[in-house]
């Protein structure tokens, strides 16, 4: 099984560098990763020395940046490594302040494993939800290198529960320890004989609640805003920004629209300012022209968003009609009510925020405008949903803690 891993794995590669002839982001991908060993020993000045973090891309670095900065302030001369799979996380953290080497992770092969460990030499691997890599769990675990997973979840759809997945299994056996989400996911695990599981719940919790207790004014949306109520459309996808336009044409002049769409290339922020129609504008242009007589806000910059969430009487959160939710944590700590599309299954907090009725979904944008047209008609229905959202959010937290006291207790820290 491990020769068939390693043939698919470097297909997976070949795709990617064809693609890379056509598509911008798959080239991100392959220049990243080129010339990658000789990068990383110039990078490298104190082997041995280093933790090391690996995220799939920018979700999952914020599941480990509370660690991180627990790390750094529970010891400010810790090193920290911290690589990423997707150019969605690297191309927007690249310079992250609290890393001292930012990189791609090579593909998974057990020659690039080696070679990444020996050059890194990490004194310890945190791996970030469901980054499981077979050749790099391996190479840390015969390189003597504690691995642990933090907010680690699993389902039952994964390989590694079903009758074909031995080979996959594991690579579950070299993690040191798993921090996982949920109690599904440690009984998972147990049902394969794996026992080193913590619940410990999802560190993006304590990561959204250290922002909104640090927010700080953002004068142009108030200026924005002003006395209306502003819906707030988070990393939105053309059915999120379809949504939009329709809720626009049926709100009055009490509402308003600020949108922050996934992707802020100049041709798609300039299509969602065609959509909004008359009184739209950037959030790059807004300095010169008055705020209060536009409708919709489109922010065309990026890390704004987890802080103009503040300021939303209701939030959509983009990505749940196509590949998967982002991040609605991040909103539903400030306490609101939160729409979003049916693709959020395999989000818990997504799922738990609609069955604590904090949250709405519908299989289709025009339904789920019709389903948010009805509640902002209801303002204590909005009033338990925004009171929900919040606690949920607030009795989540304590992740970050869990972990640390565990790297104490390893004399890790």
């Amino acid at each position: 099984m491990r020769a068939i891993y390693a043939l698919i794995i470097r297909g997976y590669g070949l795709i990617l560098n064809l693609a890379a002839l056509f598509h911008p982001k798959a080239k991100l991908w392959v220049d990243g990763r080129k010339d990658w060993r000789a990068n990383l020993k110039n990078q490298v000045k104190f082997p041995g020395e280093y933790y090391w973090f690996h995220c799939a891309s920018l979700g999952e670095f914020e599941q480990g940046r509370p660690i991180m900065e627990a790390l750094k302030e529970q010891n400010p001369g810790a090193k920290i490594a911290l690589s990423f799979f997707s150019p969605s996380g690297f191309e927007i953290r690249k310079d992250y302040e609290l890393a001292d080497i930012i990189c791609y992770l090579p593909l998974d092969t057990a020659n690039n494993a080696r070679d990444f460990i020996q050059i890194l030499q990490p004194k310890l691997a945190v791996f970030v939800k469901y980054e499981i890599w077979p050749e790099f769990f391996r190479g840390s675990r015969e390189s003597k290198i504690p691995l642990l997973m933090v907010s680690a979840i699993f389902r039952p759809s994964q390989r590694f529960f079903k009758f074909y997945g031995g080979w996959f299994r594991k690579s579950l056996q070299c993690p040191e320890q798993f921090f996982v989400q949920d109690q599904q996911s440690a009984n998972l695990l147990k049902s394969i004989g794996i026992v080193n599981a913590t619940l410990a719940g999802d560190t993006r919790f304590d990561r959204v609640i250290k922002i909104a207790a640090n927010t700080k004014p953002i004068p142009l949306i108030e200026n924005f805003i002003g006395d209306r109520k502003a819906i707030v459309v988070g990393s939105s996808w053309l059915p999120e920004e379809r949504i939009s336009a329709l809720l626009n044409e049926k709100l009055g002049e009490d509402y308003c629209f600020i949108l922050a769409p996934h992707e802020i290339d100049e041709q798609h922020v300039n299509g969602i300012l065609e959509m909004m129609g008359e009184g739209a504008i950037k959030y790059s242009s807004a300095q010169s022209r008055d705020l209060k007589s536009a409708r919709t806000l489109v922010i065309d910059n990026m890390g704004l968003l987890s802080r103009i969430y503040k300021y939303a009487h209701f939030v959509v959160v983009g990505g749940g009609f196509g590949k998967g939710l982002h991040n609605a944590v991040e909103a539903a700590v400030y306490g609101v009510p939160l729409a979003y599309g049916p693709r959020h299954l395999k989000f818990n907090e997504a799922v738990e925020l609609v069955r604590l009725k904090a949250g709405i979904t519908a299989d289709s944008p025009e339904k789920l405008t019709e389903v948010i047209l009805d509640l902002l008609g209801k303002p204590e229905q909005l009033g338990e949903m925004a009171d929900s959202s919040k606690a949920y959010v607030l009795a989540g937290s304590g992740a970050t803690a869990k972990v640390m006291r565990y790297l104490s207790e390893k004399a890790w820290v």
